[in-house]
C-alpha cells in the first residue's frame, strides 16, 4: 500500500545525481539515491501518502521537482541535459493505478444511506403498524423505557399497593452519544482504519481524525464529573467517602490499562498507556473539584449579583481556575526551560534525521528526557508514529508524563462543560457559552501555532499533548457536544443510536477490542486498502452489535 515505482532516466553522458526528500519530514535533508547516466539509470518505490521534492544535481546546474504520486503508479522521470549544461525533467505515468480512496467513498455512502433508510423505515412501521398513527415521539420510547432501567435509582419507595415506584434523574443522551462516537471511532481506528494516512495519527506536528478521538474521552470524562459531583455527595454523605469512591475507580483505570500493554515480555512492559492517562487524569480533576468547589449557597449568592449572575460558572470556581493557570505555566516552564543533555532547550522536534540528524536522539525534547528518566527506554512505546518518517531509533511515548498536565487541563475543559450545563437551565445559555468556549479555546490554538503546521510557537502535537494541541482539541469538543446535545436532548430528532448504546458501554467495548480482533480479510492480498477497510469495518461492526445486545439485555458493564 501506499507506494509507487519511479524509474529514471537521462541523456547525460555525465552522472546526474538525484536526491529526495519527504514533504512531510520536516526540517530533512535530501537523500542521496543513486545516479544516473546515458549508460545507467534506476528504479525507486517512493511513499504515495505525501508530496516528495526532488533534487536533481550535476556539475553546473540543479533542478528541484515536486510530485505526489498515485498509489501502485508507475512512473517514468527522463531528465535532460542540454549543451549549455541546464537540467529539464520530464515525467509520465504508464499505467492507470486504481484510485484507493473509492472504497471509503464506498463505504461513506453506505452509512450516509443507512442513516437515512433506517429511522425512515421504523417511522413508516411505527406509522401504519395495526392502521394507527404514532406520533413522532414514540421514536423515543423504547429508549426512555431502557434507560429507566438503567440509569441511577435517585429514591425508591412503596406505595400503598406494594409496588415499587421508582425515580430517577432524566437522563443525558448526548453523554453517552459523545462517547459513543468516540469508542467507535476509535475501534476502527485501531482495526486499521483502511491504512489511509489522514485517518491515522499525525507523523508528528499535526491534527488527524485518530488525534481528536483519545481527547474527547478526556473531555467527556471532565464532563461526567460534573454529572457525578452530587450524586457522590448524596450516596456517601461525607467527602471522605466519596474521595475513596474516586480512589477507587482512578485504580482500576490505571490498572486494566497497566494489563492491557502487558506483552510476552515483562522486561519491556509499557506503563504509561491510554486507561493510565485517563485514570490519573480522573483522580486529579474529581478530587480537586470535590474539597474545592464552592456549596450551592454560595454558587447562589454569586447568581443573585447581576453583574455576576453571568459568571456564575467561573467566578465562585476561582481557585480551581487558579490551579489550571498553574498547571499550564509549569508545562510551560518545563518544556521551555527544562535542560536536556545533548539537545537545545525548548526543543519540540522529533529528533532522528530531522534538521540533518543534528539532534538525532532529542525526540520530544524535555517530554522525552523526563519519560527517559521515569520510566527508562524499554517501558515506552516502542512504535511512535514518526519513526518511518524520521527514523529514529529511541522509543518514545504519546502517552507519557509531561502530557499528564495538558491531559488535566482538557478534562477540567470537560468539567467546565458540564458545569454550564447543570448551572444554566436554558437551552440557549448552555449552547451559547460552549459555543463562545470554543471560539476562545480555537482562538488561542490558532494564536500559538500562528496558523501554521510547524512554525508557530507551540504547534499541534499530539504526541506531545502540546498546549496548543488540547485547546484545538478542547474546541471540537465544545463544539461536537453541542451538536450531540441540540440533536438528542433539545429538538430530539435524534436518539443517538447507535452511538448511544456504544458510548454506555465504552468500557466493555474499549477492553474487548484491545484484547480481540476480528481479521476477516477481502481477498488474499490482504495487504491493501480495501482488505483493510474490511477488516475495519467487521471489526467495528461486530462491537457495534455487541453494544446493542447489551442493551437488549439492560447490561452495563462500568469501572
Amino acid at each position: 500500500m501506499d507506494l509507487s515505482t519511479v524509474t529514471f532516466f537521462t541523456n547525460a553522458t555525465t552522472e546526474i545525481q538525484v536526491l529526495a526528500v519527504s514533504q512531510q519530514c520536516f526540517k530533512c535533508s535530501y537523500n542521496l539515491l543513486g545516479n544516473i547516466s546515458i549508460a545507467k539509470n534506476f528504479t525507486h518505490l517512493f511513499d504515495t501518502r505525501w508530496p516528495t521534492n526532488f533534487k536533481f544535481l550535476n556539475n553546473n546546474q540543479s533542478k528541484i521537482v515536486t510530485e505526489h504520486f498515485v498509489e501502485h503508479g508507475k512512473y517514468i522521470y527522463s531528465v535532460y541535459e542540454t549543451s549549455s549544461g541546464i537540467i529539464s525533467v520530464d515525467n509520465k505515468i504508464t499505467n492507470s493505478p486504481a484510485l484507493s480512496f473509492l472504497p471509503l467513498i464506498y463505504l461513506l455512502v453506505v452509512l450516509v444511506a443507512a442513516s437515512i433508510i433506517w429511522p425512515l423505515g421504523k417511522y413508516i412501521y411505527r406509522t401504519f403498524r395495526h392502521g394507527n398513527y404514532v406520533s413522532d415521539s414514540d421514536y423515543f420510547l423504547e429508549m426512555e423505557e431502557w434507560e429507566s432501567k438503567i440509569s441511577t435509582i435517585s429514591k425508591s419507595q412503596k406505595s400503598s399497593k406494594n409496588e415499587l415506584i421508582v425515580r430517577k434523574p432524566a437522563r443525558i443522551r448526548s453523554i453517552d452519544t459523545f462517547r459513543g462516537i468516540a469508542i467507535v471511532l476509535m475501534v476502527f481506528v485501531n482495526y486499521g482504519g483502511g491504512q489511509y494516512y489522514f485517518i491515522d495519527h499525525a507523523v508528528w506536528n499535526g491534527l488527524s481524525l485518530s488525534d481528536l478521538i483519545f481527547p474527547w474521552f478526556i473531555f467527556i470524562m471532565g464532563l461526567s464529573i460534573s454529572l457525578s459531583h452530587k450524586r457522590l455527595l448524596k450516596q456517601e454523605n461525607k467527602k471522605l467517602a466519596a474521595f475513596r469512591t474516586i480512589c477507587t475507580r482512578s485504580l482500576k483505570l490505571f490498572l486494566i490499562g497497566l494489563i492491557l500493554n502487558a506483552g510476552k515480555n515483562l522486561s519491556t512492559w509499557r506503563i504509561p498507556g491510554v486507561l493510565q492517562r485517563i485514570g490519573i487524569s480522573y483522580f486529579v480533576v474529581a478530587s480537586f473539584n470535590l474539597f474545592t468547589a464552592p456549596s450551592e449557597q454560595t454558587i447562589k449568592l454569586f447568581s443573585s449579583i447581576k453583574w455576576v449572575s453571568h459568571l456564575c460558572d467561573i467566578i465562585p470556581f476561582g481557585i480551581q481556575w487558579l490551579f489550571i493557570f498553574f498547571l499550564v505555566a509549569l508545562h510551560t516552564t518545563i518544556t521551555f526551560r527544562l535542560p536536556v543533555p545533548g539537545c537545545p532547550t525548548g526543543y519540540l522536534g522529533p529528533g532522528g534525521q530531522s534538521e540533518g540528524g543534528k539532534y538525532f536522539n532529542c525526540t520530544g525534547g524535555a517530554a522525552g528526557y523526563i519519560d527517559e528518566l521515569v520510566f527508562g527506554g524499554k517501558h515506552l512505546y516502542g512504535n511512535p508514529s514518526l519513526k518511518n518518517i524520521y527514523l529514529t531509533e529511541q522509543n518514545f511515548d504519546p502517552e507519557g508524563l509531561l502530557g499528564y498536565l495538558t491531559s488535566i487541563v482538557l478534562t477540567f475543559f470537560g468539567l467546565q462543560a458540564g458545569r454550564i450545563m447543570f448551572m444554566y437551565k436554558s437551552h440557549k445559555s448552555q449552547v451559547l457559552r460552549w459555543f463562545i468556549w470554543t471560539l476562545i479555546t480555537g482562538g488561542i490554538a490558532v494564536g500559538l501555532t500562528s496558523g501554521s503546521l510547524n512554525n508557530g510557537l507551540i504547534p499541534i502535537n499530539k504526541n506531545l499533548w502540546s498546549l496548543s494541541f488540547v485547546m484545538a482539541t478542547s474546541a471540537t469538543s465544545f463544539l461536537l457536544f453541542s451538536f450531540c446535545y441540540i440533536l438528542c436532548d433539545i429538538f430530539r430528532v435524534w436518539n443517538g443510536s447507535p452511538f448511544l448504546f456504544c458510548g454506555v458501554n465504552s468500557m466493555f467495548i474499549y477492553i474487548g477490542h484491545s484484547l480481540v480482533s476480528f481479521n476477516i480479510y477481502w481477498n488474499e492480498q490482504y495487504v491493501t486498502h480495501v482488505s483493510s477497510l474490511v477488516v475495519a469495518t467487521f471489526g467495528t461492526s461486530i462491537w457495534v452489535t455487541s453494544a446493542f445486545w447489551l442493551h437488549l439485555k439492560k447490561l452495563t458493564f462500568s469501572v
